[in-house]
């Protein structure tokens, strides 16, 4: 992997160098294939990518034998994932450094920081705060970087699952029986992958941007004020709201400056028609997940339908099902659990030869390859997990002691 240079900056020199970028991130791709044969198009912010019209053969060849460039653009998705996890770690390793975990309650999870904070900035005095938690209080306050960094975060769980999804689904259909087609949904992985590879990519930059060091250059007049702040905070004096409207009065302007130059938000402004369609997409598969569910007979037991459904005949009820997952999957391809119903669905009423392909892009979206005994033999497998190998392997579970 790539090493990543991180620099601790100041707020000034942070803010002029996101300013001075360039309003298109085509400026900051990487080129094109240097070879000949470069059967891609670009990610949508210029970097190579699987492209809008890929061809399956090709596809297929990229992850059968990846050579040159083609395995050095792998390398490069890889690499990607693993640059924001470090990145993502110095964040955090960042925040106990300066004790702003100190905010939260024993047992309370570190990824409710920013909640929390913003419940307390709203209202100091909703809970008691002794000096400890004041001083943390205090110190995120001052961090104008703090919340810029919050918003470029929060979109990266999803961001990852597209491109770990996408790999995962490519996998399955070049070494397994996930038989991806070329009739367009081909055409909607790879979309997704590139269109989720490109936030990535400038999450990466932004947080490669907006990193500092543990030890910042102080203030002494900024330390008094932070000082007389957690005193008033801990003996619970009303002065301290109007103390913390200042502090957040003064540095409203830099805050602003820097999301003005991330390059998440000049990327969303370019893409941001497709980047709402893919998450309007995703809320309906959750809801059509919904409904699947109670359509399939074999959940009755555990969610009973209404009356409407109960009433059905068995066999319609899996062919609505499998019609209705398959649509889900066109808003999300991957769900893993609806991918799974689906299989369920074509099981019962098409036979194994189509429900294979569901069943095998379910367990690879769940980290499980059927002809890779080190992915699952150690794992705790739930039911569906077994019953997917079962279908595409003819796997057996092991014998348990009683």
């Amino acid at each position: 992997m790539p090493s990543l240079k991180l620099h601790p900056v100041s707020s000034a020199v942070l803010v002029a160098f996101l300013c001075s970028v360039p309003c298109s991130l085509a400026a900051h791709a990487a080129p094109p294939s240097a070879s000949g044969d470069y059967p891609f198009a670009k990610a949508p912010d210029g970097h190579r990518g699987f492209g809008t019209s890929p061809d399956l053969r090709e596809l297929e060849k990229l992850f059968r034998k990846a050579e040159g460039d083609d395995a050095d653009f792998l390398a490069s998705i890889l690499d990607l994932q693993q640059d924001v996890h470090l990145l993502l770690h110095l964040t955090r390793t960042y925040y106990a450094r300066r004790g702003y975990f100190d905010l939260l309650q024993p047992g309370e999870d570190e990824e409710t920081l920013a909640v929390h904070f913003g419940i307390l900035r709203r209202n100091p005095f909703a809970e008691p705060m002794g000096k400890r938690r004041a001083q943390a209080f205090v110190e995120l306050l001052v961090d104008e970087r703090f919340w810029v960094r919050e918003e470029v975060m929060q979109d990266w769980r999803e961001e990852m699952r597209q491109v770990r999804g996408g790999l995962a689904l490519f996998r399955a259909h070049t070494h397994g029986v996930a038989e991806l087609t070329g009739d367009g949904e081909l055409a909607r992985v790879t979309q997704r992958v590139d269109l989720a590879a490109a936030r990535l990519r400038a999450l990466r930059l932004d947080l490669e941007a907006l990193y500092q060091s543990p030890i910042d250059a102080g203030d002494s007049e900024l330390e008094y004020e932070e000082e007389r702040l957690v005193e008033l905070i801990t003996d619970g004096d009303p002065k301290a709201r109007s103390m913390i409207q200042d502090l957040e009065r003064r540095s409203r302007h830099d805050r602003q400056r820097l999301r003005d130059g991330l390059f998440t938000r000049k990327l969303a402004a370019q893409l941001g028609r497709e980047i709402v369609q893919r998450e309007k997409g995703i809320l309906r598969a959750r809801g059509i997940y919904a409904e699947v569910l109670q359509l399939l007979p074999t959940f009755d037991r555990h969610n009973p339908p209404p009356p409407a459904i109960a009433s059905m005949e068995k066999s319609e009820r899996y062919k609505r099902s499998a019609s209705s997952g398959v649509e889900g999957l066109f808003h999300d391809p991957f769900h893993a659990e609806l991918n799974y119903l689906v299989g369920l669905g074509y099981d019962f009423f098409a036979g194994r030869h189509v429900s294979r392909a569901y069943f095998d892009r379910f367990l690879a979206l769940r980290g499980i390859r059927y002809y890779d005994y080190a992915t699952y033999g150690r794992r705790d497998l739930d039911g569906m997990e077994e019953y997917a190998l079962l279908v595409v392997a003819d796997w057996k579970p092991p014998q348990r002691d009683e």
